[in-house]
């Protein structure tokens, strides 16, 4: 009989084991997924700011150019935002297409990715 209920305590402190290391493994997978999906984010952010402030020196040196050819740096300048204007509302009509199902695809793609 003692050596059933030694057995029978051993059968349970290994499954507490068991479940301690899944449930460690677990956190440990949900950490280093989270953390790639941030730095990709991050990245992917960084290299949307640079992109922002290219365009805006673009778009400022389209202006002037366009001022200069009208007379008129008023006129260069409203062109050029008409075009972001333009630009802008075509991103809001179709932002489910163009932003919010390829945002969800890489993040999900970066939580259930295989190592």
């Amino acid at each position: 009989m003692i050596n059933t209920s030694e057995s029978f305590n051993k059968l349970i402190k290994d499954s507490i084991d068991y479940v301690e290391t899944s449930f460690s493994s677990i956190k440990l997978e949900a950490a280093e997924k989270s953390i790639s999906l941030i730095c990709s984010l991050f990245s992917i952010i960084a290299v949307c700011f640079i992109f922002i402030i290219a365009s805006f020196f673009f778009g400022i040196s389209i202006a002037l150019i366009l001022s200069s050819y009208l007379g008129s740096t008023i006129v260069g300048f409203i062109i050029v935002g008409v075009f972001y204007l333009i630009v802008g509302l075509v991103f809001w009509i179709k932002k489910e297409r163009l932003i919010k199902m390829p945002l969800m695809e890489f993040i999900l793609s970066h939580l259930f990715k295989k190592y």
